[in-house]
């Protein structure tokens, strides 16, 4: 126990167990900590470091954010439902990890390079950004989204969001191919915002077949849904062999865009139930 107004520095390591409650546990820096929160809907940050973390009974977020360091990127080789690990390599010989245990969701924040990442049946936020990630969501209804770069993302079983792209860049999804696989479950394909239609690559002399989202098990029985920025009136579907193309419509003689592609899909209707159209109210 530390004395109120007492400053302490040099410290290397955590060692914190809690009681039953709702507990918020959020730790700056690097250290190698040992977290048990007991009992409790309990959201626990780790930070960096060497780190072992136990959710307790009840329904706990544990978040990891990677974003910040010069990693070399993320791996999580094991994991088994609310038990598992993940390391971040940060030089040849240094990296992060934590080891979890007791934890129902994640939310993650990848590298800046290419990570892969796992997660188990909770319902998990997962954000790949930059390079080329492969990203398994596990069950739950899970959120996923690629970041910049060819993403392959297979969502699980749940009810899941998958976006492969940065929706907040000037030009999400240029020069992209991400491979958007949606599992089980009512799934929401997101190849638009409300104010961004994306990889567009915005070449009026090309039909943007360099980047585009590939959708591999999209299942109108589950209910999935692609979401387009604008109106069905934006856009053509073109069935080639048994895929559906999704183009936009661009004017005149201009080559019309391809942005997705589903496999093993036609009969398709943009005005039909599993397109949803989003746009910026004003």
């Amino acid at each position: 126990m530390v004395p109120t107004g007492t400053s302490v520095t040099n410290i290397e390591a955590f060692e914190l167990t809690t009681g039953g409650g709702n507990d918020t546990i959020k730790l700056a820096g690097r250290f190698n900590d040992n977290l048990n929160t007991g009992a409790g809907n309990d959201t626990i940050t780790p930070g960096l470091g060497i780190d072992t973390v136990d959710g307790g009974a009840g329904d706990d977020l544990l978040i990891l954010d990677y974003s910040s360091n010069n990693y070399g990127g993320i791996s999580s080789p094991w994991y088994n439902g609310s038990y598992g690990y993940f390391q971040a390599n940060y030089n040849t010989s240094s990296y992060d990890q934590v080891s979890y245990s007791n934890i129902e969701r994640l939310q993650i924040t990848g590298t800046a390079v290419d990570d892969s990442i796992y997660t188990g049946s909770g319902n998990d936020n997962i954000a790949g950004g930059l390079g080329d990630d492969y990203i398994s969501g596990g069950d739950g209804n899970d959120t996923i989204n690629g970041g910049a770069g060819n993403d392959t993302i297979n969502a699980g079983d749940g009810n899941d969001n998958i976006d492969g792209v940065n929706g907040a860049s000037l030009t999400p999804g240029l020069g992209e191919k991400d491979t958007l696989t949606g599992g089980t479950g009512s799934d929401r394909f997101i190849l638009g915002n409300a104010t961004k239609a994306y990889y567009d690559d915005g070449n009026t002399l090309i039909n943007g077949s360099n980047d585009y989202a590939d959708i591999t098990d999209f299942n109108i029985a589950d209910g999935d849904i692609i979401q387009l920025q604008g109106t069905s009136s934006n856009y053509l579907l073109a069935v080639v062999g048994a895929d559906t193309q999704i183009l936009i419509n661009k004017p005149g003689t201009e080559p019309d865009e391809l942005i997705g592609i589903v496999r093993n899909r036609t009969g398709l209707s943009l005005n039909g139930s599993n397109f949803a159209y989003v746009s910026f109210a004003a």
